[in-house]
């Protein structure tokens, strides 16, 4: 698509959404239209299954479009929403905003947000410190605002002092993030929702 300068494409996914090798893309729009029994040897065994890899395609901030109409559609964006407003970085008010603003001190926690800590605990370990959900400090360095500009080195340096799963405290339902750190649930918090979403669809 490159070579050929492409302005437009419709990509249709093989199978599935959220391991499909067109899932590299970054979409300005994804579509996904009723959910079948189609498959379900390899997506299933359930539909919510189906659903599940299915939302895999959606990404936060871009429109998504789906059959779902009614009293489902809106079920749908109301969780999605509620998912947001309770785990963004970047809303006041939220779970995230409320253990950065404690600067330090003991936060108790939910038990849904209980649920995705753990996760990311999990996540980390599986990974072998790879995956982290205090990373959130090098939206810092990084904008991702479609331009071309890296960070410096020192610049890096400087923030990876203030990232490191190993310094949190967790010990539910008491969670306590070092100040100067950030925490963001982005990497595991659209799965979740995706989840949500599919168990309201089906």
């Amino acid at each position: 698509f490159r070579r050929a300068r492409v302005e437009v494409a419709v990509v249709e996914v093989g199978l599935g959404g959220r391991l499909d090798a067109t899932n590299v893309l970054e979409p300005e729009i994804s579509v996904v239209t009723t959910v079948s029994e189609d498959h379900l040897e390899i997506l299933g065994p359930t539909l919510s299954d189906v659903a599940r890899e299915k939302a895999g395609i959606f990404r936060r901030g871009e429109a998504a479009l789906t059959a779902a109409t009614g009293e489902g559609l809106v079920a749908l964006v109301a969780e999605a929403r509620r998912i947001e407003r309770k785990f963004s970085r970047y809303r006041t008010g939220s779970v995230v905003h409320a253990i950065h603003a404690a600067s330090g001190a003991p936060v108790d926690v939910d038990d849904e947000t209980a649920l995705l800590l753990d996760y990311a605990a999990l996540c980390h370990e599986m990974s072998e410190g790879r995956f982290d959900i205090t990373s959130g400090v090098l939206r810092r360095a990084w904008t991702f605002d479609g331009g071309r500009r890296v960070p410096d080195a020192g610049t890096l340096q400087a923030l990876l002092a203030h990232v490191g799963w190993a310094r949190v405290t967790w010990r539910r339902p008491t969670f306590v993030l070092p100040a100067g750190m950030e925490i963001d649930f982005g990497g595991i918090g659209k799965e979740y929702a995706a989840d949500r979403v599919a168990t309201i669809l089906l």
